[in-house]
């Protein structure tokens, strides 16, 4: 490799291309136009290397590593990847909210889920509705009780229903 310093993701290529025997050959834009345009995207590339990993990469030359330096670079390569999902995961989690939990015969309103035309003024939630079954993973199966708009039967996730003394035409 040339580059002084390298993306991570770049350095991920280098390390698993390395293990193939291969040669690059260019293709003129002649041969390949319907390809010519994606090729035209700059690379952004980082001037000041984040990560150690890069910076060892990149000073070794990238393909005259041993077998052990390869594998501890992986490890670490996977020890900061799994390190950024966690704090992604986390992230993402940080403003979830808990779903309500419903007891069987408890009475709902359900969310509409289907879109048409002419739905604009009417209710966005259907109800009454009685829980009958507790699934898995916040999820219920529910019947009509009275006579009004929806299904007879249906399974909706708790982020669809809400109480029904709550429940108004919104």
């Amino acid at each position: 490799m040339q580059k002084r310093d390298l993306t991570p993701k770049i350095a991920r290529w280098a390390l698993l291309l390395e293990e193939f025997e291969c040669e690059v050959i260019h293709r003129p834009n002649q041969q390949m136009r319907h390809v010519e345009a994606l090729s035209r995207n700059a690379v952004c590339m980082v001037t000041r290397s984040q990560s150690e990993i890069t910076r060892k990469i990149a000073t070794s030359g990238g393909l005259g590593l041993k077998i052990a330096e390869k594998e501890t670079i992986h490890e670490e390569a996977k020890v900061n990847i799994f390190k950024v999902q966690e704090q992604n995961r986390r992230q993402c989690n940080r403003r979830r909210r808990a779903s309500p939990v419903y007891n069987i015969n408890d009475l709902v309103a359900i969310k509409r889920t289907q879109l048409g035309g002419g739905l604009k003024l009417k209710p966005k939630f259907l109800g009454p509705y009685k829980v009958v079954k507790i699934k898995l993973h916040v999820r219920y199966y529910v019947e009509k009780v009275g006579s009004h708009e929806g299904p007879a039967a249906t399974s909706t996730s708790a982020a669809h229903m809400k109480p029904w003394s709550d429940a108004v035409a919104t």
